[in-house]
């Protein structure tokens, strides 16, 4: 029963520390995919910017009309909404990818605790049967060593009773000076 119970306490112990150690990951990964999406963005704002200021100090754009000027800021700020929203994909595959293949890892090492704890319960129990067994063998092995003692005690016992009373018998016919094959029969 004490080992049970430590086996208990251990798989317990390891699945709170798992559980632990899978928040502490998941919520780095968390961390770390969001620390990634803002690097993107911001690299993304930054060259969109600079795309947008190279337009508006070229020599060209001076000349050319203020309506031609909101025409290529205005293409370049659509291609950069297209291309965010590619980053972005991307990044939530990317992510998305990550999730799954660490849930699997995750069910995973679940699969194979649980299983090791199957096993080691089923060993357990088979330990525990084979010395039920031998305690069971012992005790009766006990039984038949104690039924014999008994049995030779009390032939002991008869023995000395029916000795006795051949000495009585003697004793009696000693003193009414009787000899036994005068007596009558039983």
């Amino acid at each position: 029963e004490m080992q049970r119970d430590h086996l208990d306490a251990s798989h317990k112990k390891h699945n709170a520390s798992t559980k632990q150690k899978l928040f502490q990951w998941m919520k780095f990964q968390t961390e770390t995919q969001a620390q990634e999406k803002r690097a993107a963005l911001q690299s993304h704002q930054r060259k969109t910017q600079k795309q947008i200021s190279a337009i508006s100090n070229s020599e060209s754009n001076k000349d050319s009309s203020s309506m031609e000027h909101q025409q290529q800021q205005s293409k370049i700020q659509q291609e950069a909404s297209a291309e965010w929203i590619r980053i972005s994909k991307a990044l939530k595959t990317k992510h998305s990818t990550q999730k799954l293949e660490f849930q699997t890892k995750e069910l995973d090492m679940r699969e194979k605790h649980e299983q090791r704890y199957k096993d080691q319960t089923v060993m357990l129990k088979k330990h525990h049967l084979m010395r039920q067994k031998e305690m069971l063998y012992d005790i009766q092995q006990d039984q038949f060593r104690l039924k014999a003692v008994q049995e030779n005690i009390n032939k002991f016992h008869f023995k000395k009773y029916r000795e006795r009373i051949a000495e009585k018998k003697e004793e009696i016919l000693k003193m009414f000076d009787v000899r036994e094959e005068e007596l009558p029969e039983d």
